[in-house]
């Protein structure tokens, strides 16, 4: 009996090594990796750096040395009384007693403290999972989908020998590795809560439009920014603006970060060029059931005056399947927008079609933007409204010549999704196309690609060319100004959504200067050239660039 206890025991020291060692090492490499993957987003990277060494290795390092110091005091004590228990000593005897008795106690209170620290790591490993994976999207994470599945692996791996050690009598061990995992959670949990937003280049005027969990939304995203010229406005309405009428469009999304659920389209409005705004209002939203109203993608219409809206809408109850709609809105003298009745110009759908897992998009989909589209003015196509659009992978824009009544599709400009398009001097439209890859997984050395047509988007003559301009997999946003000077915003790394940057070509796109507007978490955005400065409509954040959508003026 005694020997086949000892094999059991011994298999169960086997098997918690095993855990303990290899859920470590994946652990740690889901460390490593978070924090280079990671490391524009940290304003202070030695510093996580040095806090993530402390909790992988000097803390649990500590609690060794720390637990064998007392264990060798321990074993002092008990050579003493081994030495009083042989002897007949009355007291002797007593005291051998008392002292098992408190070695018992100790055995049990190590046990019960080393059980509450494996279900704190379970709880974590839980929020991890859920925050991470289903519930919602922790950006840093969930950019690298390689990084998440490690860390979750790591944390079952230690947690599974921290429990064996606990069930093998070895405590130290079990509260050691239950440490490890605790104090790694606890850290990152302490900078995604304490770490502020970062500088913005100097001379930019910010103006904080959304925010996370404000005006009954949990986030926004998607930003669409218009400008209405005030010369138009009040040529057609008889209005009286002296500056320019800017409209901020977003989507509200009210449930969590993901791209279904019950999300309206709303925006704010300003009177004074930018430099004010009004209440948030939702323009167009699913009120009786789940669904989506989303992918705003306007253009001003300077021959009318009005407000073309391109956006997309998918119900819960319909699994998400997407209509695409464009309706026209008028300001009104009061500063309010009336829209008119939606016109349907979804694609025929197609019962095989089968939706994404995370937005719902099928091949029969009809994808606009999003962002802003674009008005011809110049050349044999002037008055043409271009709305970026893309369908099954490919990109293009759908066109009107009659002011938003009718709409014809041109030819596909490429491969990729979420597009926009803007206007050179000479008449040539260019458009900026997101790559397909999967944004969640690695993608070194990817760039931002053009796109080039000659007759108003009906064909393109080049397609996707690459520029020297990095890309994460993102949207990003194209306008130029009155002398054809092109103008790009997009997060600019390899690795993740950070680091907002302007990029301005003199040359039709051969070219670019960058200027770093924000330094730190960034996504989507939407520019628009003005008389005299740069407009910047961008998704911003303090670790997760989906925290709010700022104006940024240049």
């Amino acid at each position: 009996m005694r020997k086949r206890c000892c094999k059991i025991k011994k298999i169960k020291n086997t098997v918690a090594l095993a855990f303990g060692i290899v859920g470590y090492a994946v652990f740690l490499s889901a460390v490593i990796m978070f924090l280079s993957f990671n490391d524009d987003i940290f304003f202070n990277t030695a510093v996580m750096s040095i806090v993530a060494f402390c909790c992988v290795a000097v803390v649990p390092l500590a609690i060794c040395l720390i637990c064998s110091a007392i264990r060798r005091k321990g074993d002092k004590a008990q050579k003493c009384l081994s030495f009083l228990n042989n002897s007949s000593d009355e007291k002797g005897l007593s005291e051998t007693g008392l002292h098992f008795k408190k070695l018992k106690v100790k055995k049990i209170v190590s046990a019960v403290i080393c059980s509450l620290l494996i279900l704190l790591c379970v709880a974590l490993l839980l929020a991890l999972i859920l925050n991470g994976l289903l519930l919602d999207y922790f950006q840093p994470i969930m950019l690298s989908l390689a990084t998440t599945v490690m860390l979750i692996a790591g944390t079952v791996f230690m947690l599974a020998g921290s429990l064996f050690y606990l069930l093998s009598g070895k405590t130290i061990l079990s509260a050691v590795t239950a440490v490890v995992i605790v104090t790694s959670y606890l850290s990152g949990i302490v900078w995604a809560n304490t770490q502020g937003y970062n500088k913005f280049s100097d001379g930019a005027q910010v103006a904080f439009l959304f925010g996370e969990n404000e005006g009954g939304y949990s986030y926004y995203r998607i930003p669409s920014l218009t400008v209405l010229d005030k010369d138009v406005l009040n040529d057609k309405f008889g209005y009286q603006l002296s500056d320019d009428v800017v409209l901020a469009l977003a989507e509200g999304r009210r449930d969590s970060a993901h791209d279904t659920g019950r999300i309206d389209i709303v925006g704010k409005i300003s009177l004074d060029g930018g430099k004010t705004f009004g209440d948030t209002v939702a323009y167009f939203s699913f009120d009786d059931k789940v669904g989506k109203c989303g992918n705003p993608t306007a253009v001003f219409d300077s021959d009318t005056g009005l407000i073309v809206l391109a956006f997309m809408t998918a119900a819960k109850d319909e699994d998400y399947y997407y209509r695409t709609a464009v309706t026209r809105g008028m300001l009104t003298a009061d500063g309010d927008i009336v829209w008119g009745e939606a016109k349907d110009i979804s694609l025929p759908k197609d019962e095989t079609a089968v939706g994404s897992a995370s937005d719902g998009v099928r091949s029969d989909t009809l994808m606009v933007g999003p962002g802003k589209g674009v008005k011809i003015s110049v050349g044999d196509k002037a008055g043409r409204i271009i709305i970026p659009a893309s369908n099954d992978g490919n990109s293009f824009v759908i066109y009107s010549d009659d002011n938003g009544i009718t709409w014809h599709r041109g030819a596909n400009a490429g491969e990729g999704n979420e597009c926009e398009a803007a206007l050179l001097s000479d008449g040539t439209l260019v458009m900026v196309i997101r790559d397909n890859t999967n944004c969640s997984a690695y993608h070194p050395e990817q760039y931002q690609r053009l796109s080039y047509s000659y007759d108003g988007g009906e064909t393109w003559t080049i397609k996707t060319v690459d520029t020297p301009l990095r890309s994460p997999i993102c949207m990003s946003s194209l306008t130029s100004d009155s002398d054809g000077n092109l103008f790009l915003t997009y997060p600019d790394s390899f690795k993740n959504r950070v680091n907002l940057t302007l990029a301005k070509s003199v040359d039709g796109g051969k070219s670019w200067d960058t200027k770093r507007i924000y330094s730190g978490a960034s996504g989507y955005s939407s520019v628009v050239a003005t008389e005299g400065k740069i407009l910047i409509l961008a998704e911003i954040g303090k670790v997760n660039y989906s925290e709010s959508i700022v104006l940024i003026s240049i």
